[in-house]
């Protein structure tokens, strides 16, 4: 379930996203992000995603308005002296991007992902991600030339915690492929010899572990 507006012409955008990981065990993923686009050349975003297991879509994860963290006080506040209370612990993300078009053909884009940061000397771990790349065009010998590079780094215990609440599904991450712990460096390129012909090279290496 999905939707979304926008006021000011397009220049700020909001959707809101609900779905089941697993409706058998009762476990929900909930997101919302807001887009700023202050020039056409730049935009900003700030998102945030939730996992939960719950009997039921829980209405305020699906209207999907108030930030997360509140939503589970709300809920636990709710259940507090309830005999058929369970645990409504949430696990939640938190990441920002921007896109910026420095030129006719370049544009750079970046995004963090902030995951349950750790600001107490509790010994648990801050678990980060992150990604840069570089899309670009441009002309060779007359004919389009087009690249991407790409660096993501997935720190250790990102999408995972101890209660269960985790970003995975029958053992694959539901964010970025390679899952935690990993380095991924990738590279595009694409050369238009016309219209009709055009060859391609793509290169990837992965650290997992």
């Amino acid at each position: 379930f999905r939707w979304g507006g926008s006021l000011f012409g397009g220049k700020l955008r909001g959707s809101i996203f609900h779905a089941d990981v697993d409706a058998s065990e009762g476990a929900r993923l909930a997101a919302h992000r807001l887009d700023w686009v202050p020039l056409p050349s730049l935009s900003f975003g700030i998102q945030e995603a939730a996992r939960y297991t719950s009997t039921h879509w829980e209405p305020l994860y699906v209207i999907g308005i108030i930030p997360y963290p509140l939503e589970q006080r709300l809920l636990q506040s709710d259940a507090y002296g309830d005999s058929s209370w369970v645990d409504v612990r949430n696990n939640v993300e938190l990441g920002v991007d921007a896109r910026w078009r420095l030129l006719p053909g370049t544009t750079l884009y970046g995004e963090f992902l902030f995951d349950d940061i750790n600001l107490e000397e509790s010994g648990a771990p801050t678990r980060l991600a992150y990604q840069f790349g570089w899309l670009g065009t441009g002309r060779l010998f007359g004919k389009r030339l087009a690249w991407r590079g790409e660096l993501t780094r997935i720190n250790r215990f990102v999408y995972t915690v101890f209660y269960g609440e985790d970003f995975v599904h029958k053992q694959q991450p539901l964010g970025y492929p390679t899952g935690p712990d990993s380095r991924t460096l990738r590279a595009d390129f694409q050369y238009d010899f016309s219209s009709d012909w055009f060859a391609d090279i793509s290169g990837i290496q992965v650290e997992k572990g």
